[in-house]
Formats: structure tokens, sequence, C-alpha cells
């Protein structure tokens, strides 16, 4: 009798034994291939709120300058003898944008031909120009296919070392060289000694 059951093992015994052990093992399996499907779409859904997070996180000339202003002060605090500085950064505009255009162009030929001497031609051309428009959060906007920064106008320097010729050439160098801007665009001052109320 031992034999005859060891027999009946033996052809596919395993799995009318353990029906539970396979019910698991194909339940895992699917919600494995589950998984697989719905991953790309969830992926998805996220890159989507990025890209809309970006487009509202669009930044305005008055983020640009302050943010520059900030970075100034870091670096000019690092130059010895400036001690306590303010930077003040003024713009010609805000930020310029390219977008995408498609070009349509029409090409009119007539020839007229009174005899073999006479002839006269002329051509008509037309040339029509369209921005390309996607999808946007607020309906079809155009492509942008650069974005320029602002142009920086001028920039102030108040230092409390504004007043050693030495600082004053320091300072004017680095933010020349920070901005790329000519120094007659830069003033550095020596800060009041008085408190600003």
């Amino acid at each position: 009798m031992k034999e005859t059951e060891k027999k009946e093992k033996g052809k596919g015994g395993f799995l009318k034994e353990k029906p539970k052990l396979v019910t698991l093992l194909l339940a895992a399996g699917l919600i494995g291939i589950f998984l697989l499907g719905v991953a790309p779409m969830l992926s998805g859904r996220e890159t989507h709120k990025e890209g809309e997070q970006k487009q509202a996180e669009t930044p305005t000339a008055d983020c640009y300058a302050r943010d520059l202003e900030e970075r100034l002060e870091d670096v000019l605090r690092q130059i010895d003898g400036v001690g306590e500085v303010e930077v003040l950064v003024t713009l010609r505009q805000g930020y310029s944008y390219c977008y995408a255009v498609t070009e349509k162009e029409n090409r009119d030929c007539s020839e007229d031909v009174k005899n073999d001497l006479e002839r006269r031609s002329s051509e008509k051309r037309t040339t029509e120009q369209s921005y390309v428009l996607v999808d946007g959060k607020n309906g079809s906007e155009p492509l942008v296919t650069a974005t320029g920064e602002p142009e920086v106008r001028g920039v102030v320097v108040v230092c409390s070392g504004g007043g050693d010729p030495r600082v004053v050439s320091e300072v004017t160098d680095t933010v020349r060289v920070a901005l790329e801007i000519s120094s007659a665009k830069i003033s550095v001052s020596q800060k009041s000694r008085i408190p600003s109320e």
C-alpha cells in the first residue's frame, strides 16, 4: 500500500497535496503582472504633475533679481574688507521668449507672351507665419523654444568697506565678471555708520 501511495505522489501528487500553495503562487504571479502593467501609468501621472509644477514655477524678473542679489551678497562677503553688504540689481526687462513658428510660402508665377519678341513674366510671393500651439493649462499656448534671461541694467553695492579704494576696485571687478556687465553699470558705496531705522 505504501508503494502505491508513493507512485501516486510521484504522478503529480505534489499539486494534489498542496493546492493552497499553488493558489498563492498563482495569485502572486497575477498581482505581479498587474503591477507591471499599472506601474508605467502611475509614473506617467507623476511626470505630468511635475511638468505642471515646473510650468507653474516660471520665474519672474523680480525673483531673478532677488536671486542675483543674494548670490552676489554671499560672494562679496568673502572679500577681505567688504564687511556688511547689501546689493540692489535693476533689470532692463523681464524674461524674453522665442516661440516655434511654422512658415508657409506661396509662389505664383505668370508669363504673358504677346509674340516671340515680347514676353512678360511676374512672380508673386506670399509668406504666412503662425505660432506652433500646444495644449497648456490655460488652453492652447505657443511652444517656447528658448528663454532669455533678463538683462541687468545696473548694480548698486553698499558695504562697510566701501570707503576703501581697494575694496571698491575688488567689488567692482567681482560684480563685473560675475554678471558680464560694464563697470560703468556698477556703483559701490560705503555703508552708513548710523543704524537705519
